[in-house]
């Protein structure tokens, strides 16, 4: 028998990315709220899923919070803000192969390429390994050997300095890598995006049209129209464009242990939700 609100949740987070939880810790907590389906889906991994595998008998849908750069194709933004992408439902070996690349691409930039750079430019910085996984105290060093004047100026001159490293993919290839796959892929958040990957901004109305319209070009196969920081207007004029669009829906509270987010949405129209397509919800 079909229930008539079911508690769901498609977007939390972890240890292994940003969250204030480990894995196991948020599984028994959805265990014992009775979470009727859920999703971890830390950026940019799928470490998670190796610990789901060891529990029996909880629906959960295998996920992943892809960031990627938007290619230039909304002016007037700029072509290095991020949007994110929520991939479900993959096979997490060709997932991980390719966040691989990425990953390993942003961890040398620092700790290796800009490092490197910065001493060939004279500034005198501590040794190396003085500044593995320290990344803020490079950044005060930098300011106090006159690199920026605060760290804001210093983080974009490093951007600049590193703006031919790709370190992020482009939507296109994270929506064609999940595709490939065999997942399906969800416009995270639409109102919100990322700006440098780092700072979050609003969109408008008629922003979201037109990201969507292009987005759709490139294949995505829905967006998450039940936001818990949306308010009902948003929440009905996203649910308006998964209908209009032939879309796909996706629920949830970007949970990460912090602040006042609910662990999961109560939700009773599920007639466009992205679970009614999965053929093996776990």
């Amino acid at each position: 028998m079909r229930k008539e609100v079911m508690r769901i949740n498609l977007h939390s987070h972890t240890f292994e990315s940003d969250g204030a939880i480990s894995v196991e810790d948020l599984i028994e907590a959805y265990i014992d709220a009775e979470v009727d389906i859920f999703a971890i889906t830390d950026h940019n991994n799928v470490n998670s899923i190796e610990i789901l595998k060891t529990y029996k008998g909880i629906n959960y849908i295998k996920g992943c919070e892809i960031t990627s750069f938007l290619d230039s194709f909304v002016p007037p933004y700029n072509p290095k803000n991020a949007l994110h992408l929520l991939a479900y439902n993959f096979d997490e070996t060709i997932i991980k192969e390719f966040l691989e690349v990425y990953n390993n691409r942003r961890k040398n930039v620092i700790d290796g390429y800009i490092y490197d750079l910065l001493i060939s430019k004279g500034y005198k910085l501590k040794e190396r390994e003085e500044y593995k996984e320290k990344h803020l105290l490079l950044l005060n060093d930098l300011i106090k050997l006159g690199y920026a004047e605060s760290i804001k100026e210093c983080q974009s001159k490093i951007r600049e300095e590193v703006e031919n490293i790709k370190s992020y993919p482009t939507i296109k290839e994270t929506i064609d890598i999940v595709h490939k796959a065999g997942g399906l892929i969800i416009w995270a958040h639409p109102f919100i995006y990322d700006y440098d990957a780092t700072i979050r901004l609003i969109f408008e109305k008629k922003d979201v049209v037109i990201i969507l319209k292009k987005l759709i070009e490139l294949g995505i196969d829905g967006i998450e129209a039940h936001y818990y920081l949306f308010n009902q207007y948003q929440t009905r004029f996203l649910t308006d464009l998964v209908k209009k669009n032939k879309l796909l829906s996706s629920v949830g509270t970007d949970f990460h242990n912090r602040g006042n987010i609910p662990l999961y949405v109560d939700i009773e129209n599920r007639d466009y939700l992205i679970i009614n397509h999965l053929d093996d919800i776990v």
